[in-house]
């Protein structure tokens, strides 16, 4: 019975921290370099201002991290962007 409670509890924990903050799984499809730092500086919805308590260096790792949350390219778009790219290069 005490494991069941264990593990509900941590289960519990977990959605509480799940639902604290923004969702920063693909937030680099959504904002670009600046409104990223403006977002982590300023703080937003549901997100408080980090700008005094971060180092220049160190805001510039956590955007640097941000701007690799993006959605996977699918197969097929990765045809597209590859052919894209080529025609680009031949211009």
């Amino acid at each position: 019975m005490s494991g069941f409670l264990i593990t509900r509890n941590q289960n519990a924990e977990r959605s509480f921290i799940a639902r604290r903050g923004p969702d920063l799984t693909y937030i680099a499809d959504t904002l670009t370099r600046d409104n990223l730092v403006i977002r982590i500086v300023n703080g937003g919805t549901n997100m408080p201002a980090f700008g005094p308590s971060l180092k220049p260096g160190e805001l510039d790792d956590l955007v640097a991290f941000l701007e690799t949350r993006k959605r996977p390219l699918r197969p097929e778009d990765q045809a597209n962007d590859t052919a894209s790219s080529a025609a680009s290069v031949v211009k």
